[in-house]
C-alpha cells in the first residue's frame, strides 16, 4: 500500500514538474519574442533617427550654402552698383546753376518768391551739419531761415527747412556737436529752441528742447517768474541761461559761400 502511495506521489510530482517546465518554457519563448520585437523596433527607430539627423544636417548644409551664395551675390551687387562715387559739390552746383531739378523745380523757380515778395536774391552757404565730413548746401530764405540740402546715393535731398517765423531753421553748435535748430525768438512772450543732431543718413540721433514762456510779463523779456524747461523738465532761469550760453548759432562767417548766379532772378 505504502509503495503505491509513494509511486503515485512520484508520478504526481513528475507531472507537476512537466507542467511547470512547459509553462516556464512557454513564457520564456514569449518574452524572447517580445524582446526580439522590441529590439527590432528600437533598431528601426534608431535608424530612422539617424536618417532624420542626416537629413537635418544636409538641410542645414543646404541653407548655409544658400546663405553663403546669397551673401556673395549681395556683395557682388553692392560692388557692381557702387560705381563712381558722386561728387556732392558738383551736384549742388548743378542745382544752383539751374541744371538740375529738385521735386520738379529748377533753383530759380523754387526761390523766385524771394525776389517777387521781398526783392531779395537767395544766399547760399556750405556747412557740415550732419558731421559726416562733407558740407551740406544751405539756402537762406531770410525770414524762415535755411533750406538744408544733402546728397545721398547721388541724389539731392532736402534734409531740413524752416516753416515760418515761429519755426526758423538755422545751425547751432555746442558740446562738440553741430545741430540743426528750429527756433522762435521773434514773438513776444516766448523763446523756443529745438536742436536736432542728424547723422549721415538723415536720422535723428539727439534731440534737445529749450523754452521760456513769459506771456504775462510786462517787459519784453523773461524774468524769474517765467516758465523755463529743458526737454520738457522744469528748470530755473539760471539753468536756462546756462544752456543758452552752451549752444550758440554758427556764424555765417564760418561757412563757405556758395556761388549763385543772380541773373537767374532778373
Amino acid at each position: 500500500m505504502k509503495k503505491q502511495i509513494i509511486i503515485k506521489s512520484l508520478l504526481l510530482t513528475i507531472s507537476l514538474g512537466a507542467v511547470m517546465t512547459t509553462y516556464g518554457c512557454s513564457n520564456t519563448a514569449k518574452d524572447t519574442t517580445e524582446n526580439a520585437e522590441a529590439t527590432d523596433t528600437e533598431t528601426s527607430q534608431a535608424s530612422d533617427a539617424n536618417d532624420s539627423s542626416n537629413a537635418d544636417v544636409d538641410s542645414e548644409s543646404d541653407v548655409t550654402d544658400q546663405e553663403a551664395s546669397t551673401t556673395e551675390a549681395s556683395d557682388n551687387v553692392s560692388e557692381d552698383s557702387t560705381g563712381v562715387k558722386a561728387d556732392p559739390q558738383a551736384i549742388y552746383q548743378q542745382f544752383l546753376d539751374n541744371e538740375l531739378e529738385f521735386n520738379g523745380q529748377l533753383f530759380s523757380d523754387r526761390y523766385t518768391y524771394l525776389k517777387e515778395d521781398f526783392e531779395l536774391t537767395p544766399a547760399g552757404y556750405y556747412y557740415d551739419v550732419d558731421e559726416d565730413g562733407e558740407d551740406e548746401l544751405l539756402i537762406s530764405t531770410f525770414y524762415y531761415g535755411f533750406d538744408i540740402y544733402d546728397v545721398r546715393d547721388g541724389e539731392l535731398v532736402l534734409l531740413d527747412y524752416g516753416d515760418g517765423t515761429a519755426d526758423a531753421c538755422s545751425v547751432f553748435t555746442g558740446e562738440g556737436h553741430t545741430y540743426v535748430a528750429h527756433s522762435d525768438f521773434l514773438h513776444a512772450g516766448r523763446q523756443v529752441l529745438t536742436l536736432i543732431r542728424y547723422d549721415e543718413n538723415g536720422d535723428v540721433v539727439e534731440l534737445i528742447s529749450l523754452s521760456a514762456f513769459y506771456e504775462d510779463s510786462e517787459s519784453d523779456t523773461y524774468d524769474e517768474n517765467a516758465q523755463f524747461s529743458y526737454n520738457d523738465t522744469a528748470i530755473t532761469m539760471a539753468e536756462y541761461e546756462e544752456y543758452m550760453n552752451l549752444y550758440q548759432a554758427a556764424p555765417v562767417e564760418d561757412m563757405r559761400t556758395a556761388e549763385i548766379d543772380e541773373s537767374l532772378f532778373e
